[in-house]
C-alpha cells in the first residue's frame, strides 16, 4: 500500500451561487503550477549565485585597469564598469526577493522604532539626488510613532520609494508622506502611510504589474538617465508582505503624481 504524502497541498477554491440558495464549490489543485515554481525560482537563485563570484571578479579586473590606462580607453571601461555594477545589483537584489520569499521571518529583526525618524533617515539617502531637481519632502502626522518592524528592511522601503518618484518628480516637485493612525474594526493598530509625489504617474497599462519582477514600464516617463532593474518595487513589496502589512500603487486624484498606499500592523504578530 502507497505511503501518505503529508506535505501540505496548495489547492485553490471558487465558489459560484445557485438557484434555491445552494453554492456550488470547485477546489482545483495547483500543487504542479506551485511546484514549477518553487523550481523555477530555485534555478534562478542558483544561477544568481553562479553569476556573482565571476562579476565580482571582472569588476575587480576593470577597477585595476581604470587606474593604468589612458583618458581614451578610460571612457570605454567606465561604461563597462556601469554596467557590470548593474548586473551585480541585479544579481543581489533577484538573490534578496528568493531570501524574503524562503525565509521571511528569518531574514528579519523586528524592534520598536520612531517611524517619523525612520522616514527622514531614508530621505536622508537620497537627499542629494532630490536636490539635484530642487526635489523637497513634506512630511505630515504625529511626530511620535512608535511601531514594531526591521529597522533595515523598512528603511529599503523608503529608499527604494523615494528613489522611485524622484526619478519622474519634475524639478521643484514635492513628495508628500502622509501618516496616520487607526484603529482596526478587531481593535488591533495600524499606521496607514501614504506616499504621494507631483510627477507624472503611472501609465494606467503599467499599474497592474509595476510589483512584478523585472517589469519596467515606459521608459518615456522618466525625466532622469538613472534606470533601475525592474526589481526595486518587487523588494518593497515583498518586505511590506513580510511585515505582515499591504501596499497599493495608483496616482493621486490631485497631484495626478504616483501614490503608494502602505499598512502596517504597529504590532507584529507572533507567528507559530
Amino acid at each position: 500500500m502507497a505511503e501518505l504524502d503529508d506535505r501540505p497541498l496548495y489547492l485553490k477554491a471558487y465558489s459560484y451561487p445557485l438557484p434555491a440558495g445552494e453554492i456550488s464549490i470547485f477546489i482545483e489543485n495547483q500543487q504542479l503550477i506551485k511546484d514549477l515554481i518553487s523550481r523555477r525560482d530555485q534555478a534562478y537563485s542558483d544561477l544568481s549565485h553562479e553569476l556573482r563570484t565571476p562579476l565580482t571578479s571582472i569588476l575587480l579586473l576593470v577597477e585595476t585597469l581604470l587606474k593604468y590606462t589612458d583618458d581614451k580607453t578610460k571612457t570605454w571601461l567606465d561604461k563597462i564598469y556601469e554596467q557590470i555594477n548593474r548586473l551585480i545589483d541585479l544579481v543581489q537584489n533577484w538573490l534578496e526577493i528568493y531570501q524574503l520569499e524562503q525565509n521571511p521571518y528569518e531574514t528579519l529583526t523586528f524592534q520598536e522604532l520612531d517611524l517619523k525618524q525612520l522616514i527622514l533617515s531614508a530621505w536622508k539617502s537620497v537627499e542629494m539626488l532630490a536636490q539635484k531637481e530642487n526635489i523637497s519632502l513634506e512630511y505630515e502626522g504625529e511626530e511620535k510613532i512608535i511601531i514594531e518592524a526591521d529597522i533595515n528592511r523598512l528603511t529599503q522601503v523608503f529608499v527604494n520609494l523615494f528613489d522611485n518618484s524622484i526619478k519622474y518628480c519634475d524639478p521643484d516637485g514635492v513628495i508628500k508622506v502622509i501618516v496616520n493612525v487607526q484603529e482596526h474594526k478587531s481593535g488591533n493598530s495600524f499606521v496607514e502611510i501614504n506616499l504621494i509625489d507631483s510627477g507624472v504617474g503611472f501609465n494606467g497599462e503599467d499599474l497592474p504589474y509595476i510589483f512584478e519582477r523585472l517589469y519596467r514600464g515606459d521608459k518615456s516617463r522618466t525625466r532622469t538617465q538613472r534606470t533601475g532593474n525592474g526589481l526595486g518595487l518587487s523588494i518593497v513589496k515583498q518586505i511590506i508582505e513580510n511585515h505582515q502589512g499591504s501596499i497599493l500603487a495608483n496616482n493621486h486624484p490631485e497631484t495626478r503624481g504616483a501614490w503608494f498606499k502602505i499598512s502596517l500592523s504597529l504590532q507584529q504578530k507572533q507567528k507559530e
